[in-house]
């Protein structure tokens, strides 16, 4: 594949996962029922759909997209690599964790609700500022301007 190639389908797939966390938003901002069990039901399903879209999606920036033509075109990117593989394993494990969370809650308190929603922001968060570094690192890498994605 060439430079740009790389790129744009890189970028699609930033997309693609942009749409996943709109769908996590709207499903945490959805007003929970009176005990919360609902909520809480919707809400693990969608953050397990959310966790695993989200590990494929590093498996395939690791393994089959564009780290490895990164490092090829420019070893001096390597540390900038390494760091974003770092970030990989911490919002997995980030993931996990609220994942477990949720498991363990039964008939979720407003206290408990909230700790879903701060921790899931948590997670966007540091998603949003990963695939902006991502974004830019490949346009660094590559020398190319893509423009915005939005």
């Amino acid at each position: 594949m060439d430079d740009a190639t790389i790129a744009q389908k890189a970028l699609k797939i930033h997309e693609e996962l942009d749409r996943e966390v709109d769908l996590l938003r709207l499903r945490m901002a959805s007003k929970p029922d009176a005990h919360g069990d609902h909520w809480l039901t919707a809400f693990a399903s969608h953050f397990r759909h959310f966790h695993t879209q989200l590990r494929s999606h590093f498996e395939m920036e690791e393994e089959g997209g564009f780290m490895k033509p990164v490092v090829d075109k420019r070893p001096t990117l390597s540390p900038q690599i390494a760091r974003l593989r770092e970030e990989h394993r911490q919002m997995r494990h980030l993931c996990y964790e609220l994942e477990m969370f949720v498991e363990e809650c039964r008939a979720p308190s407003l206290q408990q609700i909230a700790h879903i929603r701060e921790r899931s922001d948590e997670i966007i968060d540091c998603l949003k500022a990963h695939e902006k570094a991502e974004n830019q690192l490949i346009q660094d890498a590559f020398q190319l301007d893509l423009g915005s994605s939005e």
